[in-house]
């Protein structure tokens, strides 16, 4: 009897936890990554199954290979026991006596109004299945068990409100009657939902891991109280904007892809026409990144985005594109002061193609840099660096500070902080390897940056190895981004054409994270996958008028 309690209970819990989502999401991996039987069937079949009312819905299957790929990734990570410990504390559960005997390989998550939720879980074995319900009612309590469309309602006569029942095949779990019951009975789906049918159009139905969420529909209902109250109109305004999302996830021997596809209201982004070339090419800026550059983004007219995005705002609520501006406009009077104009002085320049680095250059000091590449101003590169060096000294007497003692009209001295007089730190014009670049350093404050014109190019960097790695790296004296298997492999295989592509490089990060780990938890499972199993993450994103794609590859070894 107490453990039938102790699992009402912790049901009880759940339900009223508001984050309950992200415990159902962990148990769903727990009944997967310990299952023993694995069977075919279709994902997708839940939808059928789920009202049309449902907020969020996520389906996930696994097979035998890819239950032995995760543990290859989790090499020092006892699975079963740390998914054991994960029922057992959140639910109340044990997983060998009470889960193991009849779980099948497929789940299925509804979340619904108040933070209801349904769970059903694939059984291969009712009898099993019947018994394991047991646990939901107290010793002396029966089951009020009705058939109701096409299924079972197991209702305990009195102890919770929690409902169950039976469906095709599935075991089901639910914080409500009212709602487990209106699923069964309700002939609007939310696989007959516009939102729902439009993303699963280009989601691939049999992979592993499918999700789907109506964002508009999370916004309205779960930020009416506390401090999210106060933030409601603006999620309202972004979930308009990206109506409806979803994504699937596959395992295989060599990677793991993720293939995710947002739903936008039509010209929140700027669509550019995507090369359909029979042969794909590589990003040419990525010939400037370092082979083993912890991450890099392309893109292309970086202030035709600024421009198109304010644009869109103003149409949208004139409000937030005045904000949007303002924002970036006082950001930016904080660099380079109260008479620099962000959009003119600046960012008009930027045009074509552009790409933003991070690195760092000793993995026993991970500061990660910032560097971009971007076309910038006219064909006159004289003028061009004129018009830099203007926008540097800027940014000096702002960003450059130094403590002084300055005397107040009673006659008492204090010390501010005062801008450095441009003249005392000079941009400095140096050379690597035939190409001429500048630095400007203040060595008091750690502070320093570099920027040089190479093909064309605008090249800036927090650091003066960001400009002579990339200098480097375009020719050919080391290698390239271009060059790296994994991203190569992605932008001409694994990928359609694309207007965006990007490379993170796990494996640089991951050495990082195991020098600045501590001792008391050597087995984190998650830093023992980042150094026994995962290489590199590439990604790339399509943008159309009324969806944006964006699809990652997370390479193995």
């Amino acid at each position: 009897m107490k453990t039938q309690t102790k699992v009402l209970k912790k049901w009880d819990l759940v339900r009223k936890n508001p984050i309950f989502w992200i415990g159902l999401v962990i148990f769903c991996v727990g009944l997967f990554g310990i299952g023993t039987f694995v069977r075919k069937a279709l994902v997708g079949e839940l939808d059928k199954f789920f009202t049309k009312d449902a907020i969020m819905t996520a389906e996930m299957r696994l097979n035998e290979p890819t239950l032995q790929r995760l543990q290859q990734l989790f090499p020092t990570t006892d699975l079963g026991t740390l998914f054991s410990n994960i029922t057992q504390d959140k639910f109340g559960l044990d997983w060998d006596e009470d889960i193991q005997p009849w779980i099948g390989s497929n789940i299925g998550f509804a979340l619904f109004d108040k933070g209801d939720f349904i769970l059903a879980a694939k059984y291969r074995s009712r009898a099993k299945a019947e018994k394991f319900l047991d646990r939901f009612r107290l010793p002396d309590e029966t089951f009020e068990i009705r058939s109701v469309g096409g299924g079972e309602l197991w209702i305990p006569a009195y102890s919770s409100n929690i409902a169950l029942g039976f469906y095709k095949g599935y075991v089901l779990f639910s914080t409500s009657e009212k709602i487990l019951s209106e699923n069964f009975l309700d002939s609007e789906k939310i696989a007959d939902t516009e939102k729902y049918q439009a993303i699963q159009r280009d989601i691939p139905s049999q992979w592993a891991f499918n999700f789907f969420i109506d964002t508009e529909k999370f916004a309205q209902h779960f930020f009416n109280t506390g401090q999210y109250a106060v933030q409601k109109p603006v999620f309202q305004a972004i979930t308009q904007a990206l109506p409806a999302a979803g994504l699937a996830v596959k395992l295989d021997q060599e990677a793991f892809t993720v293939h995710s596809k947002f739903l936008t209201t039509e010209g929140v982004f700027a669509e550019r026409e995507i090369p359909h070339d029979a042969n794909q090419t590589m990003p040419e800026l990525a010939q400037f990144a370092p082979q083993n550059v912890l991450f890099f983004m392309n893109g292309a007219d970086l202030y035709q985005k600024y421009v198109h995005t304010k644009q869109f705002l103003e149409g949208f609520d004139p409000q937030f594109s005045v904000i949007f501006d303002g924002v970036l406009r006082g950001i930016s009077r904080q660099y380079f002061g109260e008479k620099f104009d962000f959009e003119k002085d600046l960012l008009s320049r930027f045009h074509g193609q552009y790409a933003i680095l991070l690195d760092f250059e000793d993995v026993l000091s991970p500061f990660v840099n910032f560097t971009l590449i971007t076309g910038f101003g006219g064909p006159d590169m004289e003028q061009n660096l004129s018009e830099l060096h203007d926008v540097i000294h800027f940014a000096q007497t702002q960003f450059l500070t130094e403590k002084k003692e300055v005397k107040l009209p009673d006659g008492s001295m204090r010390e501010e902080l005062v801008a450095v007089d441009e003249a005392t730190i000079p941009i400095q014009k140096k050379e690597f390897d035939g190409v001429t670049y500048y630095t400007a350093e203040n060595a008091g404050q750690g502070k320093q940056f570099s920027y040089t014109f190479v093909e064309g190019y605008f090249l800036f960097s927090t650091y003066e190895q960001g400009i002579r790695s990339m200098v480097s790296a375009y020719q050919g004296k080391t290698g390239n981004l271009a060059q790296n298997e994994d991203f190569r492999e992605s932008v001409l295989f694994r990928y359609s054409p694309s207007e965006s592509y990007g490379f993170f490089n796990v494996e640089k990060l991951a050495s990082a994270l195991e020098l600045l780990s501590t001792t008391e938890n050597p087995d984190n499972p998650w830093i023992s996958a980042f150094r026994a199993g995962i290489r590199n993450f590439t990604f790339a994103r399509k943008v159309f008028p009324e969806a944006v794609f964006w699809t990652g590859t997370l390479f193995l070894r």
